[in-house]
C-alpha cells in the first residue's frame, strides 16, 4: 500500500478538489424553477492526502501511478 510522501501514512484512496465550469439549463416547470446540468469541464484538480491534505499530485496520471504502486 502507498504512504504519503507528506506525513507517511499508508493511503488507498486520494482526494481530488477539483475547480469546474458547469452549463446549465434554467427552466420553470409545474411553476417550480429547475437547473438541468448541460455541461462540465475541469478546470483544475489537486489530489491530496486523505489524513493530512497535502496536495501530491495535479494531474490523474501521476495520482493513478501512485496508488497503483508503479
Amino acid at each position: 500500500m502507498p504512504k504519503c510522501p507528506e506525513c507517511g501514512s499508508e493511503i488507498n484512496e486520494l482526494k481530488a478538489n477539483t475547480v469546474e465550469y458547469c452549463t446549465y439549463w434554467f427552466y420553470i416547470e409545474d411553476n417550480q424553477t429547475h437547473y438541468e446540468n448541460d455541461d462540465s469541464e475541469v478546470d483544475e484538480i489537486n489530489f491530496t492526502c486523505p489524513n493530512c491534505g497535502k496536495t501530491l499530485f495535479t494531474d490523474e496520471p501521476s495520482a493513478e501511478k501512485f496508488l497503483r504502486g508503479v
